[in-house]
């Protein structure tokens, strides 16, 4: 091997295991936007695309109550899916969990809270949607993009 073949090596295992490790997370590196939806409504005030967020406006707060009463999982505390962005419903959704769900237990998870609101709050994703799921002191724990 040549010199040159040697020192690329490290900076390839290095990509390989950056890419790894967002994999297994099972979040998207993309996604960046304008900010904007399909009708030109700027993302919500609390969501400002880090990993991090604030507190849940009284709707959010109020759609978690009626989806943790229609059986819904319990240490879901705010849902919210006002904001348009990239012509699909952002759902983000506050939690007192401290840690993420595993990937079984994620895609229970999410199936629930999608089937909750298309079926009890008139969600309308033809074309998917982004979801965000927020922790217990606002960090993010779930970011996926499901649009199709």
């Amino acid at each position: 091997m040549t010199p040159t073949r040697l020192r690329r090596r490290p900076l390839a295992a290095a990509a390989l295991l950056a890419a790894a490790a967002l994999l297994a997370t099972g979040c998207s590196a993309f996604g960046t936007s304008t900010g904007l939806g399909e009708e030109g409504r700027a993302a919500p005030a609390y969501y400002a695309r880090t990993t991090t967020v604030g507190a849940a406006p009284a709707p959010a707060a109020e759609r978690g109550e009626r989806f943790r009463k229609d059986g819904g999982d319990k240490a879901v505390q705010a849902i919210d899916s006002e904001g348009t962005e990239e012509k699909v419903p952002r759902v983000v959704v506050w939690t007192d969990r401290k840690g993420s769900y595993d990937a079984s237990g994620f895609d229970a998870f999410k199936a629930k809270v999608v089937d909750y609101l298309q079926r009890g709050e008139e969600l309308n994703a033809p074309h998917g949607y982004l979801l965000d799921v927020y922790g217990a002191k606002g960090n993010l724990l779930h970011r996926i993009d499901a649009r199709s």
